[in-house]
């Protein structure tokens, strides 16, 4: 069994180590896939590879954590919904550094559409620009 972290033992309880054997395992698979993919259409770019792997890393992290988890369908995608915290796979770094120095880079498209409807609640809270009833009366003698 795989070695889980404090935060994942916290998170997913007593299947936290299962879950750090199965999602390496499954994302692994899915490179796979897509360098076959890539492999069987002998392109010189590796459009087909990262449009291939953009697509299995759903299908083979859902399969993979089928026994432990919900699958839940957004989007025409398949994620898998365990303890109360969606599985999604994400790239947060080019190089080996530990989660919690992650920088996310700007979501968009449909990483943030699951950000928004599904993420937790923002730590900051949004500006207020109620205006309030403002009186056309007093204008400052600047604005004149």
């Amino acid at each position: 069994m795989g070695s889980a972290s404090q935060w994942a033992r916290e998170t997913f309880g007593d299947i936290a180590a299962e879950l750090a054997d199965i999602i390496p395992a499954c994302l692994l698979r899915a490179h796979d896939r897509a360098r076959t993919g890539q492999e069987g259409v002998h392109t010189q770019t590796l459009e087909a590879y990262g449009h291939g792997l953009y697509a299995v890393q759903y299908e083979e992290l859902a399969a993979g954590i089928s026994g432990l988890g919900e699958a839940v369908r957004l989007q025409g995608r398949t994620l898998m919904l365990v303890h109360g915290h969606l599985i999604y796979p994400l790239r947060y770094a080019k190089k080996d550094v530990p989660v919690t120095a992650a920088r996310l880079r700007r979501a968009t498209g449909f990483r943030a559409d699951l950000i928004r409807r599904h993420g937790p609640p923002p730590r900051q809270q949004a500006f207020d620009l109620d205006w309030g009833e403002l009186d056309g009366s007093e204008v400052h003698p600047d604005a004149r």
